[in-house]
């Protein structure tokens, strides 16, 4: 990831705000969904200034 990169919020989420804006039931569930590959690994950033938060891509996944 590039240092200093702008990320927008409308694009980039957090899990917990992935699982708010999408109403998945659990963050586990999304997690489960990155680790199976059902969330595409290009559309995860792993922020390692923030203690290695993940940012996922604000599309509409589905297992």
């Amino acid at each position: 990831m590039e240092i200093g990169r702008p990320f927008p919020t409308d694009e980039w989420l957090t899990v917990k705000e992935y699982c708010k804006r999408f109403n998945v039931t659990t963050t586990q569930t999304v997690s489960n969904w990155i680790s199976r590959g059902i969330i595409p690994a290009e559309n995860v950033l792993i922020v390692e200034k923030y203690n290695n938060i993940r940012l996922i891509k604000a599309l509409p996944y589905h297992h």
